[in-house]
């Protein structure tokens, strides 16, 4: 398995670049995307494992006999009619311990068990109720699990990710520009009728690589969903501001969203040719009153 030491922000990370595990050594940390056994499921753009149904996703760890584990599994779930995902852990098939995921972020659920029967056992993450209706729909999105002996501090073997991985830095994901109604005279809030507006977004913290996703926009914008690069070709003039809304989810599932407003105008703006001077558009100055046809 080859790796990768990676510093970002002064600090130093040993990154596995495989796309999937075999049996695991403890301690380990896995994220779900990297488990052997994941049919039926999704793995997100923020690097989460989805359930969208009730399914089983498993590896390998190897055990000691009569020795005392931590587990600890990362997850989140999406509720309907107020109940949330529940998750079974189990190895081999026999239960270990139930929880509700009963968090719309990521949240850490730790339990501890002694494994009588050491040697390869099959650690598995199962979803239990989900109901797949049209009106009672549950999704479990599960990020990693780590397992090391009970009282035990030393670090794990490297974390298994998915080929796209970056890296993590020790700041929280944050969006730093635009800031919704922070400046409105900048470009972000202002377009004008047929030119393009032509945007990115500035994020930093959290865990690289980023997906961005336009969750409200007038017709015609898009958006770059690895650059955050925001397009819109031919703004439509209006009296009314445009609302405009982006998400950004880092790779361990963590979002943020931004909102702000985008006033598309003739005011004060003139049109004209740069090589004849012509004008090419209709303005209007409101000092001289004087209309540019």
């Amino acid at each position: 398995m080859k790796t990768l030491l990676l510093a970002l922000f002064g600090i130093a990370s040993l990154i596995s670049t495989a796309a999937s595990a075999s049996v695991m050594p403890i301690p380990s940390t896995l994220l779900a995307s990297g488990f052997e056994s994941k049919a039926s499921t999704t793995t997100t753009a923020g690097g989460s494992q989805l359930l969208a149904s009730n399914v089983t996703i498993s590896n390998r760890f190897s055990f000691q006999s009569g020795r005392t584990y931590q587990f600890t599994v990362i997850a989140r779930g999406t509720p309907a009619g107020g109940v949330y995902p529940s998750l079974r852990v189990g190895l081999d098939g026999y239960k270990l311990t139930d929880f509700v995921i009963n968090s719309s972020t990521q949240k850490a659920f730790t339990f501890k068990r002694t494994i009588k029967l050491g040697g390869d056992r099959n650690l598995q993450l199962s979803f239990l109720n989900d109901a797949s209706t049209a009106t009672e729909n549950r999704d479990l999105y599960i990020q990693s699990v780590d397992v090391r002996l009970e009282g035990t501090t030393e670090p794990s073997v490297p974390t298994v990710y998915p080929p796209s991985e970056g890296s993590d830095s020790p700041y929280p994901l944050e969006i730093l520009q635009p800031q919704a109604n922070l400046d409105a005279r900048n470009r972000f809030y202002k377009a004008y009728p047929g030119l393009l507006y032509n945007v990115r977004l500035a994020v930093a913290g959290g865990s690289y690589p980023y997906r961005f996703a336009l969750k409200t926009a007038p017709s015609g914008m898009s958006i770059n969903a690895s650059t955050g690069e925001i397009n819109w070709p031919s703004p439509v003039a209006s009296t009314k501001a445009y609302p405009t809304t982006v998400e950004v989810v880092d790779n361990r599932g963590i979002a943020k969203q931004v909102s702000w407003s985008i006033l598309v105008t003739i005011d004060k703006f003139l049109f004209v040719d740069p090589v004849y001077g012509k004008v090419g558009a209709s303005g209007h100055d409101q000092r001289s009153g004087q209309r540019f046809l």
